[in-house]
């Protein structure tokens, strides 16, 4: 016999779920009969398995260590020893750029390079170095896993830097992501685009998505199998051919503040899938930079109530990273005069 206590990262989720996950090894039916013959008991009562869990729940499993070992088996993989430094390294870099973390909640200011999802089992990525950072904080036991993991909530382009929302508990994760599907939580980029951008603009435009080429077309009008995006552009600051905006993304659609300012006539500097190859080479010749100058600055809270009501109108944002800070110095932009509090270290 086993004895689980609900852990509050583990809390608001069906019983039948947590079941599931806590025991891969076991299909749905014999879940559903082990609960009716009360081999799997919630708090010493027979149980459904439709329940809401809440912490200090107590779950009983009857059954032998053998078949425990055999319906739980493949539930936290293990990783290959060659990627334990790489590991350590990426939970260095979470606990290097934290903006923010509580029980339920983390945000940190991922670096560019790094990927928000792993893209194939060959690449760690955000996700797996937050596992390793709370399992070396002690807020992450292998055991934990067994019914949740804790994962970013939103994605960032590899080579986009800023603000990552993670989920720590799962209320938190429902929390992020439902506020993030609602498009609720305000996000704000800054990004160094090519010419002069002279007055604000917000508009729409209509776009289709290639996933063999990754790359996304933009057209000036709806038609069948087109989504819409729309954007936000504020001029901050002005330098040598080249502007810093604040993009404020009304949508969360696939590359599109990089797709939509390149069809302003305004790319993205650095930016090697829709920008311009001849504005990207004197960037790289005079500061070694090769990616987008892009970066989720800041997000920010709506009005909420509840458990999560302490973040209601707050805002998070990310320090402008080194290499932006090259980028703006090489195009000789000033910001702190037209928008304070763009830190710049």
């Amino acid at each position: 016999m086993r004895e689980l206590t609900i852990a509050a990262n583990e809390a608001d989720q069906r019983f039948d779920k947590f079941l599931r996950k806590y025991l891969p090894g076991a299909n749905a039916g014999f879940i559903y009969k082990m609960l009716r013959k009360k081999n799997i008991v919630l708090n010493d009562r027979k149980a459904s398995g439709n329940e809401r869990l809440a912490a200090g729940d107590k779950v009983r499993l009857f059954f032998s260590d053998a078949t425990l070992e055999k319906l739980c088996r493949e539930s936290v993989p293990e990783e290959k020893a060659a990627d334990t430094e790489a590991l350590r390294r990426g939970a260095d870099l979470i606990r290097k750029n934290l903006i923010y973390e509580d029980e339920d909640l983390l945000m940190f200011s991922k670096p560019a390079g790094m990927l928000s999802q792993k893209a194939n089992t060959g690449e760690n990525s955000a996700a797996e170095y937050l596992l390793q950072y709370l399992t070396e904080e002690g807020a992450l036991t292998a055991e934990d896993l067994r019914a949740f993991r804790p994962s970013p909530a939103n994605r960032l382009d590899r080579n986009t830097s800023g603000v990552l929302l993670c989920g720590k508990s799962l209320a938190g994760l429902q929390f992020l992501s439902e506020r993030i599907r609602k498009r609720d939580i305000r996000k704000e980029y800054l990004a160094i685009v090519r010419g002069r951008l002279s007055e604000p603009y917000r508009g729409e435009i209509f776009f289709t998505k290639d996933d063999v080429r990754n790359r996304v077309e933009l057209y000036p009008e709806m038609a069948e199998g087109r989504g819409r995006m729309e954007t936000a552009v504020r001029p901050v600051g002005f330098g040598k051919g080249a502007t810093l905006v604040l993009v404020d993304l009304i949508t969360g659609k696939p590359h599109q503040i990089r797709a939509h300012l390149a069809y302003l006539k305004h790319p993205v500097a650095g930016d090697s899938k829709y920008g311009d190859r001849n504005f990207n080479g004197r960037l790289d010749a005079g500061t070694g930079i090769r990616r987008q100058m892009l970066h989720a600055y800041r997000v920010t809270f709506p009005e909420i109530k509840g458990r999560f009501g302490y973040l209601g109108g707050r805002s998070f944002k990310a320090l402008v990273p080194d290499d932006m800070r090259r980028a703006l110095s090489f195009y000789q932009i000033e910001t702190e005069s037209v928008l304070p509090g763009v830190d710049q270290r």
